[in-house]
């Protein structure tokens, strides 16, 4: 079909978007970059301020407000509400990453902090590399996206080590459980240490004292290394504008495949069956010294004649196939170089 058909956008319309897309990585990255160790609410909309989940969320985001952290939310109504609530009322830096929706999404009164944005992967840049750690309350696609995202990025180790507490065991549990019997048992597409790489728990002091313990121990999770300091780093530890680690980059098609052939190669030698050839003489051809001609008391090679050995020696320079006898050499003998005795075989090109 022609491309009239569709009213495609040009190459250079396209390219213009471009400068939109850096102008909010711009803008995000300017204000996060001063909200110092922060971390990450999600959770739904739809949450009323009579569910014990927006009371969880507001005690959480409270406690740690109190400890220093900053709460960014996605700035709309429900738990993410009650998240900024509950940080503006600890003296704390309470921001909100707002988006641009069909549907206008009125943005809570409880932000001081607040980013308006029209991209959703920009946003998520900004939620994953400002955070030391991520705490998920029941809620919909949304939270399930920025849940998985995670824990994807953490086991892939594309972040630095992120502490992830889910909230509300009634709402996790059942999620876990599938994950564990049919991701990882039935289907085997996740291993058990990836079901420890989360935290679950009822308690909102459990989760804030997890997130402590976390902080603790990762101190340098507080602020992003200096460009001088980045570059005494291995290359796949250093960190991309968007908070996630270099990594290693992939090899072409060829190298890939070539690489997988000298693998099997190896592979195939290590397991093949190993022991030189020996002679009648039990001596090894290999290591007798060129111009020797065959070991003593052996005729050479099976069905040669007195006259092919008798020219050989005469100076004759020949291969000569020392047919094996230890049933380990299989494969069929030895070459063996032979020249004059007493003088190296001349070197063959």
């Amino acid at each position: 079909m022609p491309d009239a058909e569709f009213g495609y956008r040009t190459a250079a319309e396209e390219t213009w978007r471009i400068f939109r897309i850096m102008a909010e990585f711009v803008e995000g990255i300017e204000v996060m970059s001063h909200v110092g160790p922060a971390v990450s609410i999600f959770g739904s909309t739809r949450t009323s301020p009579d569910r014990p989940e927006y009371q969880q969320a507001l005690d959480i985001a409270y406690k740690l407000a109190r400890r220093n952290f900053a709460v960014v939310t996605g700035g709309g109504p429900g738990i993410m509400e009650a998240a900024n609530k509950g940080a503006a009322a600890a003296g704390g830096k309470s921001v909100g990453l707002n988006i641009s929706l069909p549907q206008e999404q009125e943005p809570n009164a409880y932000q001081n902090i607040s980013l308006n944005f029209h991209y959703f992967f920009v946003r998520k840049v900004m939620f994953v590399k400002y955070a030391l750690a991520f705490v998920c309350l029941p809620g919909g696609f949304g939270t399930l996206d920025e849940f998985f995202e995670a824990m994807n990025l953490i086991q892939t180790q594309k972040v630095r080590p992120m502490k992830v507490v889910l909230v509300g065991t009634g709402y996790w549990a059942p999620l876990v459980r599938w994950m564990r019997e049919t991701l990882s048992g039935r289907f085997g597409t996740l291993s058990p240490e990836d079901l420890k790489r989360f935290t679950i728990t009822d308690d909102p002091d459990q989760a804030v004292a997890a997130i402590c313990r976390h902080f603790e121990k990762h101190r340098e999770l507080a602020a992003e290394p200096r460009a001088a300091e980045e570059m005494l780093a291995k290359p796949g530890q250093r960190l991309t504008a968007e908070g996630t680690l270099y990594g290693v980059t992939p090899l072409p098609p060829r190298q890939a495949k070539a690489r997988q052939n000298a693998a099997a190669t190896s592979a195939g030698r290590a397991t093949a069956p190993r022991g030189p050839a020996v002679t009648s003489a039990g001596q090894n051809p290999a290591r007798r010294g060129r111009g020797q001609g065959p070991a003593p008391g052996t005729t050479g090679p099976a069905g040669s004649s007195s006259k092919k050995l008798a020219a050989t020696a005469r100076g004759g320079r020949r291969r000569t196939k020392v047919a094996p006898v230890s049933t380990s050499a299989a494969g069929g003998g030895r070459y063996v170089e032979v020249g004059r005795p007493g003088k190296p075989a001349p070197h063959r090109r």
